[in-house]
């Protein structure tokens, strides 16, 4: 693992893994393109302007009989 990371660091991608993606026929989530793929580098170019909010549960109302 250390020489796939040592040789992507170098600028030298993996074997292909993971669904193809729709532009340049790389494949995963570690190409730097604008691609749809999940857990990629712009998966933030996506999503920008649209922060997850987190879901605050509050006390549920108790139903009066």
């Amino acid at each position: 693992l250390t020489i796939l990371r040592a040789a992507y660091e170098a600028g030298v991608r993996p074997p292909p893994v993971g669904p193809p993606s729709d532009d340049d026929g790389t494949r995963g989530g570690t190409d730097d393109d604008d691609s749809d793929d999940e857990g990629g580098p712009n998966v933030q170019h996506r999503v920008r302007g649209r922060a997850p909010q987190p879901q605050v549960q509050g006390p549920r109302p108790i139903p009066r009989q």
